[in-house]
């Protein structure tokens, strides 16, 4: 069995989840992360991430980045 990598932006709405998008990107640091946020995210969102280091370009794509704590 093979493995994927997803990328997941989940809306939220107070404390309720609203729509959810996911994508398969080949990898986490190369531009796929930064190309679906762009497409799914709506610009100065804030965008929580586990601090990959391919998330450090979503600030270019015009998002707050948010680092969750391990």
């Amino acid at each position: 069995m093979s493995k994927c990598l997803l990328v997941v932006a989940v809306e939220l709405d107070g404390d309720q989840l609203g729509r959810i998008r996911l994508r398969r990107v080949a990898d986490a640091s190369g531009h796929g992360p930064v190309q679906f946020v762009s497409k799914c995210v709506e610009p100065s969102s804030t965008v929580h991430t586990d601090c990959r280091r391919g998330c450090a370009r979503l600030q270019r794509a015009g998002c707050k980045h948010w680092v969750s704590p391990p």
